[in-house]
């Protein structure tokens, strides 16, 4: 028996799939990164030195709503397909993420 998608990757499936589930790498990677969220994902910020600002931002854990279509960051509402993105980017720099 085949596992019910969430409403996270059915949203995905509709708006880049035609509704179809999809049969690209790509999109089926997608679908195993959307598995895992559920309404919030909150993630661990390290200290970031930027060299060319010599600024300091210190570490912070950041808790996101996700929503459909409503992305406003410093408000702590990430859309759907935004945070799909930033996920990668946040995991590929192995920052500790929380779904």
């Amino acid at each position: 028996m085949k596992k019910q998608l969430n409403k996270w990757q059915k949203f995905y499936v509709e708006t880049y799939c035609g509704g179809k589930l999809p049969k690209r790498n790509a999109e089926v990677m997608d679908l195993l990164i959307l598995d895992e969220v559920k309404d919030s994902v909150t993630v661990h910020f390290p200290e970031f030195k930027s060299p060319i600002a010599s600024q300091c931002h210190p570490a912070e854990v950041r808790t996101f709503t996700v929503t459909f279509t409503e992305n406003n960051m410093p408000e702590g509402r990430i859309s759907v397909l935004c945070l799909l993105s930033n996920l990668k980017l946040w995991e590929g720099r192995g920052y500790e993420i929380e779904y």
